[in-house]
Order: C-alpha cells, then sequence, then structure tokens
C-alpha cells in the first residue's frame, strides 16, 4: 500500500547541478614578492595570496550564466542544500529543456573564451603598468590546453527508490517527505520576504513587480501534490491578482492589498494559522510599505482598503526583517471606509487596534 510519503517522493526528481569554471587565480610563490620563503611569517599566523592570471571580467560570463540555472532551479523546486534541488516530475520536460539551453548557451561561452584567450590573456598582462607583476602574471598564465579540463556544466537526475525494505528505511521516507513538505513552507517564507524587502522601500510598484509573486504561485501549483493545503496559497495569491490593474503602476489600496498579502505569507506564524484554518479567509497583516506610509502622510486623500471603520488612529504591523514578527506602529491618519482625509478628524471614532485588531480579512 502506498504512504501519503511515497506518493510526494514518487512525484519528485532530484537534480545536482555541475557548473564549475577556472577561478584564474594561482597561489603566490616567495619569489613572486623578491624574498625568501624564510623571511615569511608561519602559516598559522598569515599566508601568501593569489595572482590573477586571468582577467576576473572575462570570467565574469560564466558566474553571471550559473546563476541563471540556479534561478531556473529555485523557481521550479525546492532546494536541498548545496548544488541539488527538488523539482515535482510534471515539470520535468519544459525544466530540462530550459537547463539544456542554459547548458548550450554556458558551453559556447567556453569555446568563445578559449578561442580567444591567447588574445585575452596578452590584453590583461599588458593593462598592468608596474612590469614586475606584469611578468609574474604572464609566468603563471595558464595554457589554453590546460584551461579545456576547468569548466563543466552539467546535472544529474536522481529519484529515490520509494519501496521500504525495512523499518529504518520507512522512516528516511517519512523523514524526506517532512523534508519537502517543510521546504515549500520555508521558500514561501522566503521569497515573500525577499519580495517586500524590495517592495518596503518603494511609494509604488510597477507590473513587472510582480514578476517574482507570480512564479512563487505557479511554483505552488507544480509542487501542491506536497500537500493540497498549499493550493489555498495560490488561489488566494490568483484572487489577490485578479482584483489589481493589468496596466500600469500599482499605488495606494492596490498597493497596500497586495504587500499585506505578501507580507502574511512572510510571517510563519500567519501562514501556519491559513494553511490550519478550515476555509479559505486569511488575516492579514496590514503591514504598510515605509514609504508608502511616508506619502500617505504627506497627502491630503489617500485610498486605501475599505476597512469599515471610522478612526483617527491606523494601527499597523511593521515588518521585522531580523525574525519576521511585527512590531505596532502608528499612523496619525483618519480612515473613512476607503479614504484618509487629514484635513477633517472625528472625534468619535475608535481606534483601528479596538475596531479591527489591526488585521484585515478577505
Amino acid at each position: 500500500m502506498k504512504t501519503k510519503q511515497y506518493d510526494m517522493i514518487e512525484k519528485t526528481v532530484f537534480i545536482a547541478l555541475h557548473f564549475k569554471k577556472t577561478t584564474g587565480n594561482k597561489k603566490m610563490n616567495p619569489s613572486d614578492l623578491g624574498i625568501d620563503a624564510s623571511q615569511l611569517p608561519p602559516e598559522q599566523v598569515a599566508k601568501l595570496g593569489h595572482v590573477y592570471t586571468i582577467n576576473p571580467e572575462d570570467l565574469r560570463p560564466f558566474t553571471k550564466i550559473a546563476r541563471r540555472a540556479e534561478r531556473l532551479c529555485d523557481t521550479s523546486g525546492l532546494k536541498l542544500g548545496g548544488n541539488s534541488w527538488a523539482i515535482p516530475m510534471s515539470n520535468m520536460d519544459s525544466f530540462c529543456q530550459k537547463l539544456n539551453d542554459i547548458i548550450i548557451e554556458y558551453n559556447q561561452e567556453v569555446d568563445n573564451f578559449l578561442s580567444t584567450f591567447d588574445v585575452k590573456a596578452k590584453n590583461w598582462q599588458n593593462s598592468i603598468s608596474d612590469q614586475k607583476w606584469a611578468s609574474v602574471i604572464r609566468n603563471a598564465c595558464p595554457t589554453r590546453e590546460q584551461l579545456q579540463t576547468k569548466f563543466r556544466a552539467d546535472y544529474d537526475i536522481y529519484q529515490l527508490n520509494c519501496e521500504p525494505l525495512n523499518g529504518m528505511q520507512e522512516k528516511s521516507l517519512d523523514k524526506q517527505g517532512d523534508r519537502l513538505r517543510n521546504g515549500l513552507f520555508s521558500d514561501i517564507i522566503d521569497n515573500c520576504d525577499a519580495i517586500m524587502n524590495d517592495w518596503s522601500q518603494k511609494s509604488e510598484i510597477t507590473q513587472s513587480s510582480l514578476t517574482k509573486l507570480r512564479n512563487l504561485r505557479d511554483k505552488i501549483e507544480s509542487l501542491s501534490f506536497i500537500d493540497t493545503r498549499y493550493l489555498k496559497v495560490r488561489d488566494k495569491i490568483n484572487e489577490f491578482l485578479r482584483e489589481l490593474p493589468q496596466t500600469g503602476k500599482l499605488r495606494g489600496d492596490h498597493f497596500i492589498k497586495i504587500s499585506g498579502l505578501v507580507s502574511t505569507l512572510s510571517n510563519k506564524k500567519l501562514l501556519e494559522q491559513f494553511l490550519s484554518s478550515p476555509d479559505d479567509t486569511i488575516q492579514l497583516n496590514g503591514f504598510i510599505p515605509p514609504a508608502l506610509r511616508d506619502s500617505i502622510s504627506s497627502s491630503s486623500t489617500f485610498d486605501i482598503p475599505d476597512l469599515s471603520v471610522n478612526t483617527n488612529q491606523v494601527t499597523t504591523n511593521q515588518r521585522d526583517n531580523n525574525d519576521g514578527a511585527s512590531i505596532e506602529t502608528t499612523i496619525d491618519t483618519t480612515i473613512q471606509t476607503t479614504t484618509i482625509d487629514q484635513g477633517e478628524k472625528d472625534t468619535d471614532s475608535t481606534s483601528a487596534a479596538a475596531a479591527a485588531s489591526s488585521s484585515w480579512f478577505f
């Protein structure tokens, strides 16, 4: 009989990336400095550094391409540590096609680099004004033939044998299943935290700013076999995205609502609360990006989400980037359903903390 963990891992493929390039560095010798080894301090105190035999700028394209491969894995699956990821079996065809295209591009860059290496090396040596060091670099420079083995772009595909043969293997299978489930939970928090770090200093965002959120939604959908509760997160993201304008910048209540959702999903306690709730109602933590908060304070009229309360104080939760917790801050403005008007104050209004518990429900 197939267990839930068995079914989960059976639908998962494990990828190990292998991108390698030469560092272009070579360890310095005492003779490079014109001194004897006996004049050096003990190695436990200090070591000689490295000399750049190859212009670091010439190697930068390889780092950029390798990072694109890593980002593809990040957006397609869950990082397990090191250079390995868990990828949904259902996405393997499109994933491998994209990864193969990146590898082809990497290998083409290697061919271009090696074919022009002699010229690049000479240009680098000639750019060094100090002829003593230019000579050191020239003598330490590798040959094109030596460099051919220093580059690699490849990946391995693994799939676990899910048939437990004994109790120990069954426990290991359960552990792998929990690792995937916890990995998806942490991945949502980390991605939303990164989005909020980007948005927190903005008073408005462009449509392209939603790309990472849409990518996260797609990842959640492809990995929902790990735990179907995560489909609630996908559906809630879709619900909020449908309410946004499809063109133009997002300001005011649109920015407040979507940032409130993302901020809530970056909070461990609130995310778990949403996943565990019997319905799809989510309690937003009321976060407003600081730059947007400042623009509210300096504007006579500003749209905000309908909280159905009147107040002369809005209590919100300001993010604490250290641990995802929240601390309360107060904005001296007036909420009148969907408008903040600083020109008129309602002396009979109650505080948002009491009337709305600093939370919005959607």
